[in-house]
């Protein structure tokens, strides 16, 4: 995408009362992770749990031979349940941002200032992997998170037919996250809910019947707006609800609207590994699963060679103007001077 020859103007901006102050400029990071991926020193001496054993389980049953020929081995029933629940739904591309399209929009610096606050570095924006279905599926149905005897978390996973475990700490390098996060968790500051929060960043009365899908398109800041969509599109990496702002990705951007001295950087490793839990186990017939791009980072850190370009992924890949616009967050048209957008 080239840059526009026109910057949108804001249809409706915010009070100053509601426009959050950590909008103003912050130095962008600097921090590169290692490819080694050996995750921190301090933990050099630090093993996986050696009672474990990768050998099939006695829980192995003959339902999983079933798929094993057109699939991968499933070695317990656990993996066997995970397996079907995710055969319901359909793998596709993990989305990237398009930074010329943000910088068109003219809101890339302060969406990095952002998102840099929070320990998001540009190593993760510059994650763009081509996602496989089986690769996915495989990743997905035997993924465990777990702890070694020093309390230090892994997660393990067979992935090409075979078993491995990561250091959380050693995804962190990997995914492009700072060190050191301060909270495990996820929430609101304050004293706020999701409710109320919403108010605050888009003007609506909690309750109110215009404001019960809480969609990123009311918020009328387009810094905000654009960041819900990118939080949902990219670190949760929903598929077709991403429209809907959920509530992890609300407390994520309360996270990075707090005053300095207020300021908490959540495990954002942690907190997207246990949104791959949560799909894993989710009942849900249909819908899409969108964290294929993720499955083949570690792969590709891994050393494993990427299958064969008959099992890829579908689906569009790239958070650029187009999508803006098809989300109606934008309206491109074609002038004397070149392109003019405008919200």
């Amino acid at each position: 995408q080239q840059p526009s020859s026109s910057q949108p103007t804001p249809s409706e901006e915010p009070s100053s009362s509601r426009v959050p102050s950590a909008l103003s400029s912050l130095s962008a990071s600097s921090y590169h992770p290692s490819q080694s991926g050996s995750g921190s020193s301090q933990h050099s001496s630090d093993t996986f749990d050696t009672e474990e054993r990768d050998a099939p389980s006695d829980e192995h049953t003959d339902e999983a031979n079933e798929y094993e020929a057109e699939f991968f081995p499933i070695t317990t029933r656990r993996q066997l349940r995970y397996f079907k629940l995710l055969n319901r739904r359909e793998f596709q591309n993990t989305r990237v941002v398009d930074f010329s399209a943000l910088s068109a929009l003219g809101i890339e610096e302060e969406f990095r200032s952002l998102t840099t606050r929070i320990g998001i570095t540009p190593a993760f924006w510059a994650i763009d992997y081509q996602g496989y279905k089986k690769w996915t599926h495989e990743f997905l149905s035997s993924l465990e998170l777990k702890k070694n005897n020093n309390d230090r978390p892994y997660i393990k996973f067979q992935l090409a037919h075979q078993t491995y475990r990561v250091w959380v700490s050693t995804l962190r390098e990997w995914f492009g996250f700072e060190d050191d996060p301060d909270t495990e968790t996820l929430s609101f500051h304050d004293e706020l809910d999701k409710d109320h929060f919403w108010n605050l960043i888009s003007g609506m009365e909690p309750g109110s019947v215009v404001n019960s899908q809480y969609k990123s398109l009311n918020v009328p800041h387009p810094v905000l707006r654009v960041t819900l969509r990118i939080i949902g599109a990219t670190v949760f990496a929903r598929g077709e609800t991403v429209a809907r702002a959920n509530v992890e990705d609300l407390q994520l951007l309360d996270h990075m609207l707090r005053p300095s001295g207020q300021l908490q950087r959540p495990d954002l490793m942690l907190i997207m590994i246990r949104h791959w839990l949560y799909l894993q186990s989710s009942t849900r017939k249909g819908g899409v699963v969108s964290v294929s791009a993720y499955v083949t980072l570690i792969a590709d850190r891994l050393g494993i060679p990427t299958p064969g370009t008959q099992d890829r992924c579908k689906g569009p890949r790239y958070l650029d103007l187009d999508s803006y616009r098809s989300y109606k967050y934008i309206a491109i048209e074609h002038g004397l001077t070149g392109r003019i957008l405008s919200w």
